[in-house]
C-alpha cells in the first residue's frame, strides 16, 4: 500500500514529466488534493493544459507511456469526452489511483474552486480559472425544492410498489432516488455548490442522522417498508423546514398515506 510520501513523490515526477512535453502550457492539481489532501486515502487528480486542441492526443499518449513504463500499473482506462478532452484513470500496483485529464486551453474551465496551479508557462491559467468559476451558477434552494417536489411522487410510488412486489434490489435502488433528493435539497440549503455527495456527511444536521439510518436495510420487506416510510417523512420534513406552507404539508400527508396504504401489511409486521 502506498504512503502519503509515495503520493507526493509521484505527483512531483508527473509534474516534471509534463514540463518536458512540447505543447503543455501548465498543470493543475484538482480534486481533493487541490485544497490539501484530505487523508492518506486520497488519490492524485491532475489536469494538464495543452496549448492547442490537436496536441491533446499526443500529450495524453506520452504521459500514459511514461506512467506505464516507469511504474507498475495494475489497471487503466482512457476516456475521450471530447475531441480535446481526455481523462486517464490509472490504478498502480501499490493501490494509488491517478486521474489525469488533458484538456486544451480552449476548453479549460474550473468546475470547482481551489484548483492549484503546479506550473504555468502561459501566465494565463489563473485568470482563466477565476473567470470560468465566476460564471458558475450557485445552487438556488427554492429552485432545488421546486424541481425536487415536482417529481418526488414517482420515486415514492416506485419504491412502494417494488417493496410490495418483494423486489428487494429494485426497492433499494428506488429508495436511493429519494435519498438523492434529500441530499440535493439539504446541501443546497447549506450553500454547498460542489460535490453534494461528498459534503453531506460533514453537515451537522439531525436530518443527516436520519438519512444515515435509512441505509441500514436487509431483505425483509417489513424493514424495507419502514425505511421507505422514514425517508419519505425525512424528505418532507426538510422541505417544510425551508418552505412551510399548506400545500407542502398536504403533499406530505398524501405521500405518507400512500405508503401506509400500499404497504399496510408490511408495516404491521
Amino acid at each position: 500500500m502506498y504512503t502519503p510520501q509515495d503520493r507526493d513523490r509521484l505527483l512531483q515526477v508527473l509534474k516534471e514529466q509534463a514540463e518536458k512535453l512540447q505543447g503543455v502550457l501548465g498543470m493543475l492539481l484538482v480534486g481533493s488534493g487541490a485544497a490539501g489532501f484530505r487523508d492518506e486515502y486520497s488519490d492524485i487528480d491532475v489536469l494538464i493544459v495543452a496549448s492547442e486542441p490537436e496536441q491533446v492526443t499526443y500529450i495524453t499518449e506520452q504521459m500514459n507511456h511514461y506512467i506505464k513504463d516507469e511504474h507498475r500499473v495494475l489497471r487503466s482506462k482512457l476516456y475521450r469526452h471530447e475531441e480535446d478532452i481526455y481523462v486517464s484513470c490509472i490504478l498502480l500496483n501499490n493501490g494509488l489511483g491517478i486521474d489525469m485529464g488533458v484538456w486544451s486551453m480552449k476548453k479549460l474551465r474550473a468546475t470547482k474552486p481551489n484548483w492549484t496551479i503546479l506550473f504555468d508557462r502561459s501566465g494565463a491559467l489563473d485568470s482563466r480559472l477565476k473567470e470560468s468559476l465566476s460564471s458558475h451558477t450557485e445552487r438556488n434552494l427554492q429552485a432545488e425544492i421546486e424541481d425536487s417536489m415536482s417529481g418526488i411522487w414517482q420515486f415514492i410510488m416506485n419504491a412502494a410498489v417494488s417493496i410490495r412486489r418483494r423486489q428487494t434490489i429494485k426497492a433499494a435502488k428506488d429508495m436511493d432516488m429519494i435519498r438523492d433528493q434529500i441530499i440535493r435539497v439539504l446541501t443546497a440549503a447549506y450553500g454547498v455548490n460542489y460535490d453534494p455527495l461528498k459534503a453531506i456527511d460533514e453537515l451537522q444536521d439531525e436530518a443527516v442522522e436520519r438519512l444515515k439510518k435509512s441505509y441500514i436495510i436487509h431483505s425483509e420487506s417489513a424493514e424495507s417498508a419502514q425505511k421507505l416510510h422514514d425517508i419519505v417523512a425525512c424528505y418532507f420534513d426538510i422541505i417544510l423546514r425551508y418552505q412551510d406552507d399548506a400545500d407542502h404539508q398536504k403533499y406530505k400527508t398524501q405521500m405518507l398515506d400512500y405508503v401506509r396504504e400500499m404497504l399496510q401489511e408490511e408495516l404491521r409486521r
